[in-house]
């Protein structure tokens, strides 16, 4: 591993892709849902977070969440009505052969993120349940997604804490939600178990208070891309 290289290009993200039309999907009985708002629907979100996978377009039901969406670009959330809902995602301004199809199941009153992970040639989705509760007051949530696909198990340290934050987090894996009192840290991302063995760092990232974020790692050591993203999911 070439550890050598320190340089990480950290990219806060909070939702940049604002839709303004409107959307219907299809359920499994036919129907065709709105969009809604409030308790009675659930969420979705889509992170592009394929290095080396072009823009691509996302439909669920066969109609346009979003197009073009780049590289470590992500959707804001849409809230559509309960259901079984095809999720399809294409190379942008096609409508065949799709590099990913999978089903999702949105209950009431819940909130997903869909990542699409993976190199090009073998591209899957990682849907995850997001947390959108309150933190307690002065404090934050975090969680990290390892989707960086030629990077081993990695720890996560942070030098102002205690204990590593994150532990032995493998390609495809996103650990719980963390609570952390509100401020500026340091983050140190080494293979797991091997702290000495620096991989990159973030030097200086803020945590704000009632925040609830994901951290994606992602990119790929071969070509020095590998980096961390941060979402903001409340």
């Amino acid at each position: 591993m070439r550890c050598n290289r320190l340089f990480v290009l950290l990219t806060i993200a909070v939702v940049c892709v604002f839709l303004t039309t409107g959307f219907q999907g299809c359920d499994d009985d036919g129907d065709t849902p709105p969009i809604g708002s409030g308790p009675s629907t659930a969420q979705v979100r889509v992170i592009h977070a394929s290095p080396n996978t072009p823009a691509v377009d996302v439909f669920i039901a066969g109609v346009e969440l979003v197009s073009d969406l780049e590289f470590r670009e992500s959707t804001q959330y849409r809230s559509i009505q309960p259901g079984a809902y095809r999720l399809e995602v294409f190379p942008a301004n096609t409508k065949e052969n799709p590099l990913i199809t999978t089903t999702l199941n949105l209950t009431e009153g819940t909130s997903q993120t869909v990542l699409a992970i993976g190199t090009r040639d073998s591209i899957r989705p990682l849907v995850l349940r997001d947390d959108l509760s309150a933190p307690p007051p002065g404090r934050a949530r975090i969680r990290l997604v390892h989707a960086g696909s030629d990077a081993p198990a990695l720890d996560i340290l942070i030098p102002q804490l205690q204990a590593p934050a994150f532990q032995n987090i493998r390609f495809g894996e996103v650990t719980q939600y963390r609570v952390l009192d509100a401020g500026t840290y340091t983050v140190v991302v080494t293979p797991a178990g091997n702290p000495e063995n620096e991989v990159f760092r973030v030097p200086s990232l803020r945590i704000e208070s009632g925040a609830v974020y994901t951290a994606v790692a992602t990119g790929r050591l071969a070509d020095d891309t590998l980096s961390v993203t941060l979402y903001r999911d409340r």
